[in-house]
């Protein structure tokens, strides 16, 4: 039987022998390996860039949604209503005027002990008369010394770098430096007042403040009536702290004729160095600068200085009132005369803040009392000159014109007109009410004035 089962499974497995399975491997196609593994390193890399872009793109956002950056603050300069005064003196001047009348008293009293001794024989020496007089002369001197150190720290000097300077020209010389007044900080920068005049056109600014820290700096705006510009140092990229080891400077007022006769130094770099100082005192103020489109006023000093001087004007009480610009009076070319700092103050917003100027393109003066009575001119701002392709011109005013009303703004001086034009931008459109003579009379018009950005006017 058990041989039966044994031939039983042999034949079973004779039978069943072309079942069996053996598994051949197949052949590897290395080329479309490697296709793959290119498309795959491909994918990923493609991947990785699409990843990058997108992170780069919403960090930012993302960012300031978690930490909003705070942006910087608007420079803003208080409203001005009174005029300065005469009682209203620096505290400092009043110092140094009451130092003078006690020294003078004290001169006075010596001079008189010296006679009393000539009189009666007494030996007096007049070195010892002398030196005591000096004395209280050398005093007050070091006591404007000590407020010209202080307004320095609000002073920079501001150099103009060339990429194709060469190793000599590149060393900077004091008399290619421009002296600029620290103005305001925004909590991004750093702004400073200047003539851009030797600046425009460099590849790049260099300041340096008064503790002989350097920074670089830009451009922020400029005002071409003027040349004056508003230099910016980012805070973020200069030298840690530099705003609490400088000085803002305090604005005052060069409001009506109130300074004239008053001390005050010219600081900054009057003498075409910067880090100079003179003193002396305002000769004249309130004298209007035929500008286009402003109403800037003129101060002049007794101060002689250099044709290239630059900086401020500065009162007894450290505060600037005028900023040095070069005087248009043959006459007196080396005289420091600068632009009084209360027309100045709502450009130098304008340009801190980077707000465009709208240019109308005319220059003009106030209808005098006289004019009014004498020929029913309208009060209003009187047109003296239109700028060629001006947007004045376009509209058809011309010299001889009144404006009288800017949109729904009544004007009676061209002060008001000036001070209101500061309420417009580039591109933004008024319209106008003028007045023109007509033989013995004056005929009211209304002309749409379309605003442009200002012109660049200056060499």
């Amino acid at each position: 039987m058990g041989t039966e089962e044994e031939k039983d499974e042999q034949q079973f497995k004779q039978n069943t022998d072309f079942l069996t399975e053996k598994i051949k491997e197949r052949p590897v196609n290395k080329k479309k390996l490697l296709r793959r593994t290119v498309i795959t390193v491909g994918m990923a890399v493609l991947f990785g860039l699409v990843a990058c872009v997108t992170f780069s793109l919403l960090e930012p956002v993302i960012s300031n949604q978690l930490n909003p950056e705070e942006p910087a603050s608007v420079v803003q300069f208080p409203e001005e209503v009174e005029e300065v005064n005469p009682q209203d003196m620096p505290e400092n001047l009043e110092e140094l005027q009451g130092m003078q009348q006690e020294e003078s008293l004290e001169s006075e009293t010596a001079a008189e002990t010296a006679t009393e001794g000539a009189l009666f024989g007494d030996d007096i020496d007049p070195m010892v008369a002398a030196s005591s007089q000096l004395a209280g002369y050398e005093e007050n001197y070091g006591k404007l010394a000590v407020l010209a150190a202080e307004v320095q720290k609000s002073m920079v000097g501001i150099t103009a770098v060339y990429s194709d300077s060469s190793l000599q020209t590149s060393i900077r010389r004091d008399q290619d430096e421009v002296a600029g007044v620290l103005v305001a900080n925004n909590g991004k920068e750093l702004l400073i007042l200047a003539d851009a005049k030797d600046l425009k056109n460099a590849d790049s600014l260099v300041v340096t403040f008064e503790t002989d820290e350097t920074s670089a700096a830009t451009i922020k705006g400029i005002d071409y009536n003027t040349g004056l510009a508003v230099i910016a140092v980012n805070l973020g990229t200069a030298k840690a702290g530099i705003a609490d080891r400088v000085r803002i400077a305090e604005l005052g007022s060069s409001m009506g004729e109130s300074s004239v006769g008053t001390a005050v130094m010219a600081i900054g770099a009057p003498t075409g160095r910067c880090g100079s100082v003179c003193y002396g005192m305002v000769t004249g103020q309130n004298i209007p600068m035929e500008l286009t489109d402003s109403d800037y006023r003129e101060m002049t000093t007794d101060i002689y200085g250099s044709s290239n001087a630059s900086g401020a004007i500065v009162n007894m009480k450290g505060q600037v009132i005028g900023v040095i610009y070069p005087t248009v009076h043959e006459d007196m070319p080396n005289q420091i005369c600068g632009i009084g700092i209360t027309e100045l103050k709502k450009t130098i917003e304008r340009l801190s803040n980077k707000e465009s100027i709208a240019y109308l393109g005319i220059q003009g003066g106030d209808v005098t009392t006289a004019a009014h009575n004498e020929y029913g001119t309208p009060y209003g701002a009187y047109v003296t000159s239109v700028n060629m392709g001006s947007p004045a011109m376009k509209a058809g005013i011309q010299s001889g014109d009144v404006i009288s009303k800017c949109d729904t703004i009544d004007i009676m001086t061209y002060s008001q007109l000036v001070t209101n034009l500061t309420n417009y931008k580039a591109d933004d459109t008024a319209t106008l009410t003028v007045f023109r003579q007509q033989g013995d009379s004056f005929q009211e018009m209304e002309v749409e004035v379309t605003f442009t950005v200002q012109k660049n006017t200056t060499n």
